[in-house]
This record gives structure tokens, C-alpha cells and sequence, in this order.
């Protein structure tokens, strides 16, 4: 099982967090001081690292330093930062924006049902850093829907995905988003015939991934899937007036998906 280690010096936020990572077979085990952090992080070797940005006392530069410390030691561990929900300061944004986009760190703003959340971004860090670290080879045998940190998934957008399998479905995504299942082929950069022939396939998981992200911020902002379709097809000045949709198709997910999580996180577009 993965290891999660924790920085929380009032160990507040970590008993939030626990059980929805215990749910996604993840063990968390929290420190209440820095030095010993660093040091259990450099002795125990976690799989991911958690911190509360209460514990630097709202000063992005001092955290900033402390995440340095921990790349310096293991410059390829993924790090999420759990960030107070009222907290929505713009120079707090500014200065994080420059690490925000690294591709083993992530933010997480802890609003109503942030612990499923965590759990969700825990386990997609786990995921990148594996992709990076081990490869996969195209011919490896499938893993089962119920191992590990992946069946996680599931439980961010869950009328997105295949009972059966516990993966991502098109034709779920393509009823929600109310586009033709050809459509979905193209945010996919996939073939139409191979998304109607198999339209959970492993192959396709990544991508559909964006696309629940997207879902499941538009659930959150806009309160139902008639409102998410509505934002999808509206023009948006934060996207150049361009229509959500339009992006979505050309293969841009991730640029509508990062604009979603800049909102939810409370930071100016």
C-alpha cells in the first residue's frame, strides 16, 4: 500500500483526511514538526507527501523553501498542499503559481468535500510519479479495476463510470456533456470506431481523466449537469471568448480543466 506522509502541526487537517485515504488504500502517518518531517521523510522513503499551508503561517515564500527542502532530498516525490477554503489572498496565488504547474505538485482547497478530493489528487500524484519512474510497456497485462489507488477514480464523478469495470465510460461522458460520441472521440484524439467499440478502454483513461476533472468542477460551480452544459457551450472572456466545447475539441481539455481549478481554488483567472 502507498505511504503518505504528513506535515500538520496542529494535526487537525490530517484526521479529516485519514479515512478517505484509508478508502483509497493509501496509510497517512502525520508529523507535528518540521525537522522531524524532514527527517522521517528522508528515513521512511513515502510514496507522497502532504502539507497544510496553515503550518507556514499563510507565507508562500516560507513554504516554498520548505518544498525545496523536501525536493533537495527526493527531487522526484510527490507533493500536495492542502489550502484553507476562505484562504483566497491573490499575492498567496502569486507567489505559488510559479510551482502550481509542476507535474508532481498539486493544491488542494479545502472547501465542502475535499477529503474525496484529497484522495483523488493523492492517488493521481501516485500515478504520475509512477508513469515517470516506470513506464509502462504497451503489451503489460491490464491491471484489475480493484487494485490499488487507481479504483479511486471512480469516486469523483461516479455516473462517469462503468459499473462493471470501474473505468471511465465515453458514452457516459458523452450523455452528460450532451455532444455526439464522435465528438468525445476527438477530445480523445481517438478513432470513433474504436471509442464505440470499447468506449472504457484502458487506453482512453488518461484523457477521459481530464474530462472528469472538467465535470467535476462544473458540478461544483455550476449545481447541476443542465448548468454544466450551458457553461460548456457559452463563450468565455477567461478563454478569449472561445466556447468551452470548441477547446475541448480541438484537444485542449487540459486548459479548460486547469481555468475550472483556478476558480474553485479561489484564484483570480
Amino acid at each position: 500500500m502507498p505511504f503518505a506522509l504528513m506535515f500538520d502541526d496542529e494535526r487537525k487537517m490530517s484526521g479529516r483526511i485519514k479515512s478517505g485515504l484509508q478508502a483509497a488504500h493509501i496509510i497517512l502517518t502525520t508529523m507535528k514538526e518540521e525537522e522531524t518531517f524532514l527527517e522521517s521523510m528522508e528515513k521512511n522513503q513515502p510514496d507522497v507527501v502532504v502539507m497544510t499551508y496553515r503550518s507556514f503561517e499563510f507565507r508562500p515564500k516560507s513554504f516554498k523553501t520548505f518544498l525545496s527542502r523536501i525536493r533537495h532530498v527526493n527531487p522526484s516525490l510527490p507533493a500536495l498542499l492542502l489550502v484553507p477554503g476562505g484562504h483566497g489572498s491573490s499575492n498567496v496565488w502569486r507567489e505559488l503559481a510559479s510551482i502550481r504547474r509542476e507535474k508532481l505538485f498539486d493544491i488542494v482547497r479545502c472547501d465542502t468535500g475535499f477529503v474525496k478530493e484529497v484522495a483523488f489528487r493523492v492517488t493521481r500524484l501516485l500515478e504520475s510519479a509512477s508513469s515517470i519512474q516506470n513506464p509502462e510497456p504497451a503489451n503489460r497485462p491490464e491491471r484489475s479495476s480493484d487494485q490499488g489507488p487507481r479504483n479511486l477514480l471512480k469516486h469523483l464523478v461516479p455516473q462517469l463510470h462503468n459499473p462493471g469495470t470501474g473505468r471511465i465510460d465515453t458514452t457516459k461522458v458523452s450523455e452528460m456533456f450532451a455532444v455526439p460520441v464522435n465528438h468525445v472521440a476527438e477530445m480523445l484524439s481517438a478513432k470513433p470506431a474504436t471509442v464505440h467499440k470499447t468506449p472504457d478502454a484502458p487506453a482512453l483513461q488518461e484523457k477521459l481523466g481530464q474530462l472528469e476533472r472538467i465535470a467535476a468542477g462544473l458540478l461544483h460551480l455550476a449545481g447541476s449537469v443542465e448548468g454544466l452544459r450551458m457553461w460548456l457551450n457559452a463563450p468565455n472572456q477567461d478563454l478569449d471568448r472561445k466556447i468551452p466545447l470548441d477547446l475541448l475539441r480541438g484537444g485542449r481539455a487540459e486548459v479548460v480543466a486547469n481555468l475550472l481549478e483556478d476558480v474553485l481554488l479561489g484564484q483570480p483567472a
